[in-house]
């Protein structure tokens, strides 16, 4: 099975998109909350986005964009059923999302990490368009 669908850990990718494009396609399937922050509180936002994230009880997905200053946190809506934080994500949005199955198969795009700081600072770096946040407990 493709490590997409399997491997824990937060979802880079790198392939730009339109970022409002994904959050409609989220609106679909997820309670969409954002914590908006600025330079002064960023990292208080973002410790209570991460706990959001850890502490849900529901099926929860982080996501956090090149040039929006905001953490978005993707709950899953009731009637809508998946395994995992991983499925939703993958059957949810990014089949519709990107819809081609081509995209699965490659490692040009999307990089698995379980380093949360990485899954950050790439953003801030310009180095990846969104990070989706799972929770890795």
């Amino acid at each position: 099975m493709d490590k997409l669908l399997t491997e824990k850990g937060h979802r880079i990718v790198t392939k730009w998109f339109q970022p409002y494009m994904i959050l409609e396609s989220a609106k679909k399937y997820f309670d969409l909350e954002d914590y908006t922050f600025n330079g002064q509180n960023k990292f208080e936002m973002m410790d209570k986005f991460l706990e959001e994230i850890k502490n849900s009880g529901k099926i929860t997905v982080g996501l956090y964009m090149k040039n929006v200053n905001k953490f978005y946190l993707l709950t899953l809506k009731d009637g809508i059923q998946e395994n995992n934080d991983i499925t939703a994500l993958y059957n949810l949005l990014f089949k519709n999302q990107f819809n081609s199955d081509e995209h699965y198969d490659s490692d040009d795009w999307i990089e698995i990490t379980t380093d949360t700081d990485k899954a950050f600072s790439m953003i801030d770096l310009g180095k990846a368009e969104a990070s989706f946040i799972m929770n890795l407990v």
